[in-house]
């Protein structure tokens, strides 16, 4: 039975010491976090298919602690680490360009990045055992270095390549992209993460359109005798409509984007058929290019392209409407003049 149990004894000891931390390091504080923010704007000339545009995310290489497991006797000292990056798997590769390994983001974009490495400079991801130098040598005190910095993956530089064009904000939620691995030797592999780098931001095409080229829409009714307005509460003097077509230009249009317009106005007390005007007896109805009648809170008009969108996204279209005077309340009007405004918005429908 002794035999037996010094031979567990020396067993025991050989599992530990092979089991012992050689080589690679850990960070201090858990897996540290690095977040490539970015807003971006993209022309219509960024926005074609097979574009790549480029986008420089400095965050000042951040640093972060780490410890270090040394190879050999207890006193070791190196003036480096090797820092390796593993690109997140669920990511489904999408080709290599100009040296740089890119992946579907989604159905609209692929991503390529590239992470900065101190010694190195901006690296494509994923890369394997590059010296991350320091420029300081670290001392191993019994086999351990708690002292080592890190300053990789802080800043980067994000590639977007358009696979199909898109307009409004595309998003881009919090995506890993990539995990980063240090070691104190170019040989040893470990498992163990000391960062991640996260991509988040939005990219937006901004669209724009303009009605007359900004001036104001007038309708001028001239004269109206008071007699001429119904006791009917809502009738409209349908002899005196008058009836406009504006221009509308739109810029950074796709070729399917369809236009829309809209209309918004103080309305006649509940009265949404009507807009108000300074004299309480008098209304305002709006009718669209087939005489129905418009609702003032958001009422829809149809707008129509005249010539559709160029490479550049430049559209032309007309919107049709008409308007008349009614009676709001059915009393003959005080005399005098009377005004009303209204918003129309032309809305880009995709």
């Amino acid at each position: 039975m002794k035999l037996q149990y010094w031979l567990l004894a020396l067993l025991t000891c050989v599992f530990y010491a092979h089991a012992a931390p050689t080589g690679y390091c850990v960070p201090d504080n858990g897996k540290y976090h690095n977040y490539l923010n970015f807003t971006e704007q993209f022309s219509i000339t960024d926005n074609i298919a097979g574009t790549t545009t480029l986008i420089n995310v400095n965050n000042n290489n951040t640093s972060f602690k780490g410890t270090c497991y040394c190879l050999t006797g207890p006193n070791q000292s190196y003036d480096h680490t090797y820092i390796t990056s593993v690109v997140n798997p669920a990511l489904v590769p999408a080709g290599s360009r100009n040296n740089v390994a890119y992946f579907n983001l989604n159905e609209n974009v692929d991503i390529g990045l590239l992470v900065y490495i101190l010694g190195v400079g901006y690296t494509a991801v994923p890369f394997d055992h590059l010296p991350n130098k320091t420029g300081t040598p670290y001392q191993c005190h019994s086999g351990v270095s708690s002292a080592t910095t890190f300053y990789s993956g802080g800043s980067g530089q994000v590639y977007l390549y358009v696979k199909k064009a898109f307009t409004g904000v595309m998003t881009i939620p919090a995506t890993l992209v990539a995990n980063i691995y240090a070691t104190i030797d170019p040989r040893t592999v470990s498992n163990e993460i000391i960062s991640d780098v996260i991509v988040q931001g939005t990219v937006t095409v901004p669209q724009s359109c303009e009605i007359d080229e900004g001036q104001a829409i007038v309708f001028d009714f001239n004269k109206i005798l008071a007699s001429e307005f119904s006791s009917t509460k809502g009738k409209a003097l349908t002899d005196r409509k008058i009836t406009r077509t504006v221009n509308i230009k739109c810029t950074n249009m796709m070729f399917y984007d369809k236009l829309d317009a809209t209309l918004h106005a103080s309305a006649v007390a509940s009265d949404n058929s009507m807009i108000a005007t300074d004299n309480e007896d008098v209304g305002i109805k709006v009718y669209d290019k087939y005489n129905r009648e418009v609702n003032t809170n958001g009422g829809a008009l149809e707008a129509e392209t005249t010539k559709i969108p160029d490479i550049m996204g430049d559209t032309l279209g007309t919107l049709t409407f008409s308007s008349a005077p009614a009676s709001a309340t059915g009393a003959r009007p005080k005399p005098g003049q009377f005004n009303a405004t209204a918003t129309l918005t032309i809305e880009i429908a995709h």
